[in-house]
């Protein structure tokens, strides 16, 4: 999940460059500096929100191939799709959840 939403992050290396290099106050005037309008981070956030949805599908599917090849119960596949989907809603999956108690 967390690996399609890095390869959709990966399309604007100029933006996160940006985000990462230039002083916070600074940012809108880089991007006009650079020629990135509203329609390219809306692109961007879009995309980069959109790449969980699409790693979730991915992981169900090879779920859901594996079940069938061995025979498994398919409702398994399910359980495991909305577990994922609700712990990535409510973002208790990833960095987000371990920070709270890291820092």
């Amino acid at each position: 999940m967390f690996a399609f939403q890095t390869l959709f992050s990966l399309h604007e290396i100029k933006m996160i460059n940006i985000y990462r290099l230039v002083d916070r106050t600074k940012v809108i005037y880089e991007f006009d500096k650079q020629g990135i309008t509203a329609a390219d981070i809306v692109n961007f956030t879009f995309w980069t929100n959109v790449g969980k949805t699409v790693g979730l599908l991915i992981a169900f599917i090879i779920s859901l191939t594996i079940s069938i090849k061995n025979k498994w119960f398919l409702v398994n596949s399910l359980i495991i799709l909305i577990t994922a989907y609700g712990l990535a809603w409510t973002e208790f999956l990833g960095l987000n959840f371990c920070k709270t108690f890291i820092i």
